[in-house]
């Protein structure tokens, strides 16, 4: 190898070296050539913005828009009833989201307690008395805070719906749970700190169940009448004849599980099972009798008229 070409191989090394070295810190920012998103326009939050013609960087929502996962029913969504009235018990929608009947309801009161555990029990305790870690460790650096105790009178006639509503929105020092606690899940707290309070003052009542329906009487709308024995059990724990609601009685509709009203057995039109459509006879086709054809003459034979 030649003198020259040692020399540029040694010449390319010592820069290839001297490239790779890093140098002394700096403070400056970094020499980006293509900048590409290390710079972008943008505004912080409450701050001017010439582009709009209010001035506003923050835009407000267009009228009429709802989150995906929004529930629209007023007493599920919102705890109020159609007159702006906080509802009294949980509603059976609330309830059928985690099932029909008394499995809606375990399954209901299981998320629930997890809920509560996870959410509330920092503050409220797990029995719900107000002497959670937080409330414990605020009587000890002697901080005037008290959580509130969910057995107290107040808490005990409060509607479930303003319950809902308080989880919702927070009240005081309690911060609002909008945003961590989904709509179903926050009535699965209200109906757990309902069977909490129900224990704490009678334990049986917790677990009673007057008319033996699977639905105990704290969430049963009629404790005193069983569910009809239809087959399908109803969340709110009442007799229900009807169950999909379509206008024809569970005793002569051939599809209680589906809606058919406009059928009169009771199903779909596209589901309607076969033993049910009537038959319609067939009148046996009537005989017709062709008129026969004239025969060929024959020579010298007389043809009939």
């Amino acid at each position: 190898m030649s003198a020259p070409v040692r020399q540029a191989i040694l010449a390319c090394a010592v820069l290839v070296t001297g490239a790779g070295c890093r140098g002394q810190t700096s403070s400056e920012p970094p020499i980006v050539v293509f900048r590409g998103m290390h710079e972008m326009p943008r505004y912080d939050v409450q701050e001017e913005a010439p582009y709009f013609d209010d001035g506003r960087s923050m835009r407000p929502v267009v009228p009429g828009t709802i989150p995906t996962e929004a529930v629209i029913e007023t007493d599920v969504g919102d705890g109020v009833d159609a007159n702006g009235n906080y509802v009294a018990m949980l509603p059976p929608g609330a309830v059928q989201h985690f099932g029909s009947g008394s499995d809606g309801m375990g399954a209901m009161l299981e998320r629930g307690q997890q809920r509560f555990n996870i959410y509330c029990s920092p503050c409220h305790g797990y029995a719900g008395d107000g002497q959670g870690m937080v409330s414990q460790r605020a009587l000890g650096l002697g901080v005037a805070f008290a959580a509130a105790n969910l057995h107290d009178e107040q808490f005990l006639h409060m509607p479930d719906g303003r319950m809902f509503m308080t989880i919702t929105n927070g009240v005081r020092t309690m911060p609002s749970y909008r945003g961590q606690i989904p709509v179903y899940d926050r009535w699965a707290i209200v109906a757990y700190v309902r069977a909490l309070q129900l224990h704490q003052a009678d334990p049986a009542a917790a677990a009673a169940d007057d008319d033996r329906d699977g639905v105990p009487n704290f969430a049963d709308s009629c404790d005193d009448q069983a569910e009809d024995a239809d087959g399908f059990a109803d969340s709110d724990g009442c007799p229900d004849l009807d169950n999909d609601g379509d206008g024809v009685a569970d005793t002569a509709d051939l599809c209680p599980a589906l809606p058919g009203a406009t059928e009169t057995q009771g199903c779909p039109a596209d589901q309607v099972p076969q033993a049910a459509v009537p038959e319609v006879p067939v009148a046996p086709a009537a005989r017709v009798r062709a008129p026969r054809a004239p025969a060929a003459p024959v020579d010298g034979a007389p043809v009939e008229g």
